[in-house]
Order: structure tokens, then C-alpha cells, then sequence
């Protein structure tokens, strides 16, 4: 009855020491698996900088000498697959007597113009310029304004 007992003991501690190990083992397979996916989407949609200077997107709104543009968040830079629309940032242009405005007509080629601020309005689409980070700033002083048209 002894020598049963201590056998069995030995084969449950067998089969505890085969069932960890197999559990570690594909434990570590997956993790494996998964960071060589992350790998490979890096690879294919590599992280966006941390310093952006200049961004483009749809104007929201005209404040005076503020201009709020909605553009694609760039933390929001992988794609989904799930269908959900991509994370959209709201960024405050200010106007400075520094800042350039020009008027980018598609039509005639790309063809370039002087514009002024009046010319921005609600629904357009434009590409910025800033000396600021516009990842981490939510107002920045606008270096030059495209109006895309």
C-alpha cells in the first residue's frame, strides 16, 4: 500500500511537472507570436515622430485670429479593422503678423497665391506649418497656412 501511494505520488508529480511545462511552453510560443506580429505591423506602419510640425486637415471654425483645423490624431496611426473611425485632434492655428497665407489652387497644377485670413473659412482644407509641437500643443502659432482649393 506504501510503495502505491509513492507511485502515484510520483506520477501525479510527473504529470504536474508535464502540464506546467507545456503550459510555459505555449505560453511563451504566443508571446512569442505576438511580439513578432507588433513587429511586423512596425514594420509596415512605423510610429509617427514624436516632434510634427505641420499637419493639414478641415477647418472647423474661424475665431478672429484663431483658426481650429480637425485633422487624424497621429497617436491614432494604426489601422482598424474593426471599422472604427480613426481618433481625429483639433489643433488652434494662431494668426501672428508672421504668419503666411497662401492659396493653393489643385486645378491649374498646384499653382500658388497670396491669401489672407479672410480667405479661410469654415469647411476648407489646409496644410500648416509651426515651429511648435503639434503633438503636444493644442494652440500654436501658425508659420505659414495653405488653403487647399
Amino acid at each position: 500500500m506504501k510503495k502505491t501511494s509513492i507511485v502515484l505520488g510520483v506520477i501525479a508529480i510527473i504529470v504536474l511537472v508535464v502540464a506546467g511545462g507545456y503550459y510555459l511552453y505555449t505560453t511563451m510560443q504566443a508571446q512569442k507570436a505576438e511580439l513578432s506580429q507588433q513587429n511586423e505591423i512596425l514594420k509596415y506602419y512605423p510610429k509617427p515622430p514624436d516632434v510634427i510640425n505641420n499637419s493639414g486637415g478641415t477647418v472647423t471654425g474661424v475665431f478672429g485670429a484663431l483658426v481650429n483645423v480637425e485633422a487624424n490624431d497621429p497617436a491614432d496611426y494604426l489601422p482598424h479593422t474593426d471599422g472604427t473611425p480613426v481618433k481625429k485632434l483639433t489643433t488652434g492655428l494662431n494668426v501672428t503678423k508672421n504668419t503666411k497665407i497662401a492659396i493653393v489652387t489643385l486645378a491649374t497644377g498646384g499653382t500658388t497665391k497670396d491669401g489672407k485670413l479672410s480667405d479661410i473659412k469654415a469647411g476648407d482644407e489646409v496644410r500648416y506649418w509651426t515651429d511648435s509641437n503639434i503633438r503636444t500643443t493644442q494652440v500654436v502659432d501658425a508659420s505659414l497656412i495653405q488653403i487647399i482649393r
